[in-house]
């Protein structure tokens, strides 16, 4: 099928409808009974190729066809509300939430997470990444390792990393997990 026929085919079922095409087509009202009627299509001929022409002419003056292109083609680009730059609006709110969700959060939490590790001292009780919970028995601000006590009654001790030290358990806590 032709370019123009496609187009003439997707003119008809815009203007007149599927039906109204095939009652044409078909010639149903001219008085040959089902002969096709030359003379009916006419005027829908002339009318689409109208159409073709002015869609057309329109389209290779928005390509670069002459001034009148030029202008409709920059109506045609600055009719949003932000220009030019209004695609990059969705793209700035998604980082904005992505920032405010996800990052801030996790800065602050590391942030929590560094000062417990410099505040480490001798007889805090600790809970390790290895779920290990001991008393703090050497801890140097300087140095990576602390020493914790896991077992009171044979005096066991582990030199575990300070960044393994998960949370310093507080007495609440503590008075929590006797009740329970």
């Amino acid at each position: 099928m032709s370019h123009l026929a496609a187009s003439l085919r997707t003119f008809y079922d815009a203007r007149f409808g599927f039906r109204r095409q095939w009652a044409l087509f078909r010639g149903s009202n001219s008085a040959g009974g089902g002969r096709r009627s030359p003379m009916r299509f006419e005027p829908l001929l002339t009318q689409a190729s109208a159409y073709l022409a002015q869609t057309h002419g329109l389209l290779a003056e928005a390509e670069g066809g002459g001034a009148a292109g030029k202008e409709a083609a920059t109506k045609e680009g600055a009719g949003g509300l932000f220009g030019d730059f209004g695609f990059i609006l969705p793209f700035l709110l998604i980082a904005v939430l992505f920032y405010l969700m996800l990052i801030r959060p996790q800065r602050k939490k590391q942030q929590q997470h560094e000062e417990m590790m410099a505040a480490l001292k001798k007889n805090d009780r600790v809970v390790t990444a290895g779920g290990i919970i001991g008393i703090v028995t050497q801890a140097e601000k300087d140095k990576p390792e602390i020493t914790i006590r896991v077992d009171e009654n044979n005096n066991t001790r582990l030199k575990v990393m300070r960044s393994s030290v998960v949370r310093v358990l507080t007495g609440d806590e503590e008075k929590d997990k006797e009740d329970s």
